[in-house]
């Protein structure tokens, strides 16, 4: 890799089992400058899709609570199935607000080391195929706190559900956002994915545990 290509930090995940993704949302989090935004670039079929689709239900969304309102990447075998620029707002942190993120990570990763625990017997019990990594993701910040309220409660009233409108970019207000971007995949050279039929790429990409 050439050092121009100022490369900040490497992180194992996937996006279909949530593994190390919490992890890469508090890195973004922390290291992302104002003003900057992000885009998911990489070759077809490397799950960049899928990844932002993660990301938009995490806590690096600003619109978390409302993730009804986004349009979702396409997520399929096929190459070259996200033929547009999909995005979605990131969200400006404060910093008690990482402090809550940090607090759950840390309460989480004592529960890890007993998972891990139990993927090693699992392995060694020879039952690879349920020994996989897996990782919850969850968010801390809420927009909308429920509580409960009596029905002759005086401070009670009634509001109309107006419905909220689909979120749209290009709105004044939207615009002083930063966002993440899904971009759509590169067509590498040596890349045999796109010369497959649907058969054989029904054959040849995984759909369980490799052993």
């Amino acid at each position: 890799i050439s050092r121009e290509a100022k490369i900040r930090d490497v992180s194992l995940i996937s996006a279909k089992n949530g593994f190390g993704v919490d992890n890469l949302v508090t890195k973004l989090l922390r290291d992302l400058k104002p003003g900057q935004d992000i885009y998911l670039i990489g070759c077809t079929n490397a799950g960049k899709s899928t990844l932002f689709n993660v990301l938009m239900q995490s806590d690096l969304c600003d619109l978390s609570d409302d993730q009804d309102l986004m349009q979702r990447a396409t997520t399929s075998i096929w190459p070259g199935t996200t033929l547009n620029l999909l995005k979605f707002p990131i969200r400006k942190m404060k910093g008690w607000e990482m402090q809550i993120r940090l607090n759950r990570l840390n309460l989480l990763e004592k529960h890890d080391i007993a998972e891990n625990i139990l993927t090693k017997n699992l392995r060694r019990q020879s039952r690879i195929r349920y020994a996989h990594l897996a990782e919850r993701i969850n968010t801390d910040i809420s927009t909308t706190t429920p509580f409960l309220m009596e029905n002759n409660h005086p401070l009670i009233r009634t509001v109309r559900n107006r419905g909220k409108r689909p979120f749209e970019s290009m709105k004044k207000d939207s615009m002083k956002c930063n966002y993440l971007n899904d971009t759509p995949g590169v067509i590498y050279k040596d890349q045999l994915l796109n010369l497959l039929t649907t058969e054989e790429l029904l054959r040849t990409i995984p759909r369980e545990v490799i052993t």
